[in-house]
């Protein structure tokens, strides 16, 4: 089996590389069909693109789905309630474009979950990845605030009120549901779909594009332009180090830690004290009650080690990016690599698939805007 090895570094931060085992048949249902490495890759960027349509369309179908739930079970209490949303999320979102993505795209995964060395000095790289996902974040946020005001739009308003509004009921299982949800099943089935299914299924194209490719889809599939540069960012950096280590061991490690920070943060907010907080800080008059200090200085707390964990992150970041980029190049071993990257990106960005897929991201982008229509719809006619 055709093997790639790569110079660890010095400090060994990122962890050795093992043998990328498990790539070079990882597209071969489709490239043994292509004849030239051209066409073999239009075909798996047409799968790639298929892919995409296949989780937008299943989330739609989950959001009718749970509406559906909701209309016809009986009432029972509202975490019960949640809960049972909540399953049927997880296998629209999650389960059912997993299961169809590897039957697309037929990567070899055999492995990914195996203990990588040095596993201590990978998830030392917490801050870093952290902290540069951070920095995305705010930045989005910040042009969002500039363009808000360019068109004269209360968006810090909107988003504070939807931020109450989507919170779960303020129950102890809800908090428990939510904390899973986020910092358990995410990770592990995003992780799955995007640096185990997609990264693999590109790899014998060149190391360097499947990563990137697996980012971009990671913040594609996060639905909302708010989350997408800090989700792409953070995604290109785990596909890296899924690299590195031959493993996805440390990437569903890392992405837990991730998203622990923002599941805390959600259980923080779905409390009244910090509701009504930020719904003073929005000026909205209509929230009123006593405020709790001991609630609100423990969240003032955390999000200040959050903003210290950012800060560190981010230093240690740009000190280790001139490393990486000197001691590690992204090579393939396999002759489809040998494809130029304009050939391999427009091969990709102009396949027919790529318009479909493309309608489904800006409807997703939009707030599902297909599938409230169809809710819509469906209640109207449960009217009438």
């Amino acid at each position: 089996m055709t093997s790639s090895k790569i110079n660890n570094t010095s400090d060994g931060s990122i962890g050795s590389v093992g043998n990328i085992d498990g790539v070079n048949g990882g597209t071969s249902g489709v490239s043994g069909t292509g004849g030239t490495p051209a066409r073999a890759f239009a075909a798996v960027a047409a799968r790639l693109c298929l892919c995409l349509v296949v989780f937008y369309v299943s989330q739609i179908i989950g959001s009718v789905a749970v509406y559906f739930l909701n209309k016809t079970l009986p009432v029972y209490e509202a975490s019960q309630n949640y809960a049972l949303a909540t399953a049927v999320r997880v296998l629209f979102n999650y389960i059912v474009p997993l299961v169809i993505w590897r039957r697309l795209l037929m990567p070899d995964m055999r492995g990914l979950l195996r203990m990588p060395k040095k596993m201590g000095k990978l998830l030392a790289n917490f801050p870093a990845v952290y902290g540069v996902g951070q920095v995305f974040n705010i930045a989005t946020v910040a042009v969002i605030l500039l363009l808000s005001r360019l068109v004269n739009s209360s968006y810090v308003e909107t988003l504070t009120d939807k931020m109450v509004e989507t919170m779960p009921v303020n129950t102890t299982m809800n908090a428990v549901i939510t904390f899973v949800l986020l910092t358990v099943l995410a990770p592990l089935f995003e992780e799955l779909m995007c640096r185990g299914v997609v990264m693999r299924a590109l790899m014998p194209y060149g190391a360097g594009f499947a990563v990137i490719v697996s980012g971009v889809t990671f913040g594609l599939l996060h639905g909302n332009f708010n989350q997408f540069f800090f989700a792409t960012a953070i995604g290109i950096i785990f596909g890296y180090i899924s690299y590195m280590s031959n493993s996805l061991l440390p990437n569903i490690i890392l992405h837990m830690l991730v998203n622990s920070i923002s599941a805390f943060l959600m259980v923080f907010m779905s409390t009244d004290t910090v509701a009504q907080t930020l719904a003073r800080v929005s000026h909205d008059s209509g929230y009123y009650g006593k405020v709790n200090p001991v609630v609100l200085s423990v969240f003032l707390m955390f999000v200040s080690a959050v903003v210290v964990l950012m800060l560190v992150g981010t230093v240690s970041a740009i000190r280790k990016l001139a490393g990486f980029i000197k001691r590690y190049r992204l090579a393939s071993p396999f002759p489809q690599a040998e494809l130029p990257v304009r050939v391999r990106a427009g091969l990709l960005l102009l396949s027919p698939a790529m318009i479909i897929a493309a309608l489904f991201v800006v409807n997703a982008f939009a707030g599902n805007v297909t599938g409230a229509f169809i809710i819509r719809v469906l209640a109207e006619q449960s009217l009438t």
